[in-house]
């Protein structure tokens, strides 16, 4: 009796310590966390992270249905929504808006998946803020763009390449408007050709060279006005 008894006593200690760990982990957690009723759709627990990101109180969320709550009416705006997510049990949008109690816009992922619990199902929401990272992506697209109308408008001749085999072989992957016209050439026909066979004098010319010493070195070198010709063009 004694043994059964402590047997017990061991097993709720675990159950203890088991449910300690896992709310350390969901108040802890650097996303923002909803478990959701599977049947219902009511919200069961936020976590601190959701509640300092879109300023809600615990109590905003406690009790009400997912589409209830303003920040996620375009995900569940409504029972039928819902009954979307329930019936694929995984829901993902990569790139969601979302609006905090405040009225701030704010981007997140947003993951949703259901898993059992004893004999109930629970969805696991998780919102990860994706705010600071969409506007990187967007300076980067917009550096993307400036860069490209300044290579575009270059009155010298501009061509990228790709090195391959340890510096054997030149590879074009892009070229700007000024280079078609200079070198009587168009891009679409010369992308993803290597330099040797769309200018065959290239090496007798000396530039080839040039071309393998600033992929060894690292350095930049200037080439000498030269006069060069193939059997296609001259100049």
């Amino acid at each position: 009796m004694q043994r059964s008894l402590e047997k017990t006593k061991d097993l709720d200690q675990d159950l203890i310590t088991s449910e300690l760990s896992y709310r350390r982990l969901f108040e802890t957690a650097q996303d923002g966390i909803l478990l959701v009723d599977f049947k219902t759709g009511m919200i069961l627990d936020a976590n601190q992270f959701l509640i300092d990101m879109l300023g809600y109180s615990k109590a905003d969320f406690l009790k009400k249905h997912l589409w209830e709550i303003g920040a996620f009416k375009d995900i569940a705006a409504s029972k039928e929504n819902f009954s979307t997510l329930r019936e694929k049990r995984y829901v993902r949008f990569e790139d969601l808006p979302l609006e905090t109690k405040s009225g701030k816009h704010i981007d997140v992922e947003f993951v949703a998946n259901a898993y059992q619990v004893n004999d109930a199902t629970i969805i696991q929401c998780n919102i990860r803020d994706i705010t600071a990272r969409k506007k990187i992506e967007k300076t980067l697209e917009d550096k993307e763009v400036l860069y490209r109308q300044l290579f575009e408008n270059m009155i010298s001749g501009v061509v990228i390449y790709e090195t391959k085999d340890k510096g054997k072989t030149f590879i074009i992957k892009d070229c700007n408007h000024a280079t078609e016209k200079i070198e009587k050439v168009k891009k679409n026909e010369i992308i993803g050709r290597s330099v040797a066979k769309v200018f065959p004098g290239v090496k007798n010319f000396g530039l080839f060279r040039v071309f393998q010493r600033v992929w060894k070195t690292g350095k930049a070198e200037n080439f000498p006005i030269s006069l060069y010709k193939d059997n296609r063009i001259s100049g």
